[in-house]
């Protein structure tokens, strides 16, 4: 593909806090598009939630990757914010989330995944800056960073930061 991917981890003491530096690097010859693409994979039995942007490109703020998934129970369609449940249904919706982070719940714990998001930026997937995989096993809580164009030798960073806490 032409490009090298590092990600750079920094645990913060005393904390649940962990911040991904996530750099992408143009190791060829050629320009190259591409996006940094986070996913994390978390056990079923909780709810995944995050901001609808109140000026969404996508009717309802979402996009589907199939017609037929509008229909399906998993997804909870806010006025201020999505909710996605595992279903029985393996499948998949993005949005244009403007909110800059994306979290999930389950029992008394909640994991936030926050991120900076560019209103001006094109994202892959027709301007998804969040994705969200639903199985009956596991879902997937996808971060997408604006695409890049990068010239041979040029590198771009895109940062997350990682959180657990404890409701009570």
């Amino acid at each position: 593909t032409g490009t090298q991917f590092t990600v750079e981890l920094k645990l913060f003491p005393r904390s649940s806090r962990v911040r991904l530096r996530q750099k992408i690097r143009n190791v060829s010859q050629q320009p190259v598009r591409w996006s940094v693409w986070e996913v994390t994979q978390l056990l079923p039995g909780g709810v995944i939630t995050f901001p609808r942007n109140p000026n969404s490109r996508f009717a309802d703020g979402v996009r589907y990757w199939k017609d037929e998934y509008r229909k399906l129970p998993q997804w909870e369609i806010g006025s201020n914010s999505i909710n996605v449940r595992p279903g029985e249904t393996a499948a998949k919706i993005g949005a244009d989330s403007d909110g800059g982070w994306i979290s999930y719940r389950n029992r008394d714990q909640v994991y936030v995944k926050s991120f900076e998001y560019d209103p001006t930026a094109e994202y892959p997937d027709g301007g998804c800056s969040v994705e969200v995989y639903t199985c009956p096993h596991y879902v997937e809580a996808e971060v997408l960073s604006p695409l890049y164009e990068l010239k041979p030798g040029e590198e771009r960073v895109f940062t997350e930061e990682w959180t657990l806490q404890k409701i009570r």
